[in-house]
């Protein structure tokens, strides 16, 4: 929608969500193949999923602090503060997830996961 991905943590009011919480309640075996087949692929793309949700966070708050109505400029501090978030954030992604290197897709990987990766990397950037 022309949008940033951002979460703003004032709009929300549940627990940070985790691998778990991303899993069916049933049982593969009681889905149809294609669902199964569906649901495994996602499963797939979980933790991906979740490294772009803590990423959206941050970027909500440097969204939020830099043009938030009604409030002060950011001060140097402040943005020195959320560029640290940020630089935490993606040192402590899992390697797998980064882009870098002269190849666009490892060979192997399924391109919805190159895809995914590729997105969290433009968002970041």
């Amino acid at each position: 929608m022309g949008r940033p991905t951002r979460i703003n943590p004032e709009d929300c009011d549940v627990a940070e969500l985790v691998v778990d919480d991303l899993v069916p309640l049933v049982s593969l075996s009681d889905l149809s193949a294609g669902a199964a087949a569906t649901v495994e692929k996602c499963q797939k793309l979980s933790t991906i999923f979740l490294e772009m949700l803590k990423l959206a966070q941050i970027l909500g708050r440097v969204l939020a602090r830099q043009y938030r109505p009604r409030e002060l400029a950011p001060t140097l501090a402040d943005l020195e503060i959320l560029e640290s978030e940020l630089q935490s954030w993606f040192t402590s992604m899992d390697p797998i997830y980064r882009v870098g290197g002269n190849f666009l897709r490892p060979s192997g990987e399924h391109h919805a996961k190159a895809v995914h990766r590729h997105l969290v990397h433009i968002t970041y950037q």
